[in-house]
């Protein structure tokens, strides 16, 4: 007969309370009635798959610079700084932000770029030079200049870069909530399986049968 709180003394399942039978491996029950706390389990073995030893292996998310010395003399190993920044997490993609580009018209050292970096389609890029020009030839031809057109054409070029701005900005929400989201998502899950060996300095995911890389190539192993 077994009592609250007691365990299986073969698998450690939890023990219904006059249980004869074990319901998860079918163990009879022994005189005993089971154990009081469970059987502590073996600690897993995490063996390197090139060099085959387990006391330098950690998980990506668990190494530490200080505590993987620099072996002095040794040019074909990768600094632990170095390593550190091939098993940092991958980066959460974020919406871009549109401040900075709304007022970088107003600066006029930036006025012939900022087409070329904003985050804009790149038909507009294109069209918004255009009107650029435009603006420009109606500023320096004097019977133009005189009837303030350039005026009229620098407005409605503004307009046209503003809303080329917002409506980027709605493609941007949907790729990063389609793609971009679900490509870190994966990347991310993929990285939390991510071991590597301080000794040999490979690295390879605990979830996947695939070969060990070097350092340098996690990436492959990121982004699958």
């Amino acid at each position: 007969m077994t009592t609250p709180g007691t365990f299986c003394e073969n698998c450690g399942a939890t023990l219904r309370a006059d249980s004869r039978f074990c319901e998860a491996c079918g163990q009879p029950v022994g005189a005993g009635g089971g154990v009081a706390t469970p059987p502590t389990p073996a600690p897993a073995t995490r063996a390197c798959r090139s060099c085959g030893t387990s006391d330098q292996v950690v998980a990506a998310s668990a190494y530490a610079v200080a505590s993987d010395p620099e072996v002095k003399g040794d040019d074909d190993r990768t600094p632990p700084d170095m390593v550190e920044l091939f098993l940092q997490k991958p980066d959460r993609p974020v919406a871009t932000g549109l401040m900075m580009w709304v007022v970088a018209p107003f600066i006029p050292a930036v006025l012939f770029f900022v087409y070329w970096f904003a985050p804009i389609h790149r038909g507009f890029k294109f069209f918004l030079f255009g009107f650029t020009v435009v603006f420009w030839v109606t500023v320096f031809i004097p019977s133009l200049n005189e009837e303030k057109i350039f005026a009229f054409v620098g407005l409605l070029h503004l307009l046209l870069y503003w809303a080329a701005l917002f409506i980027g900005r709605d493609a941007h929400k949907v790729e990063l909530l389609t793609k971009k989201i679900p490509e870190y998502n994966a990347k991310l899950a993929r990285w939390t399986h991510l071991q590597y060996c301080k000794r040999c300095q490979k690295a390879w995911l605990d979830n996947s049968s695939s070969a060990p890389v070097d350092i340098d190539d996690v990436d492959k192993l990121i982004v699958g």
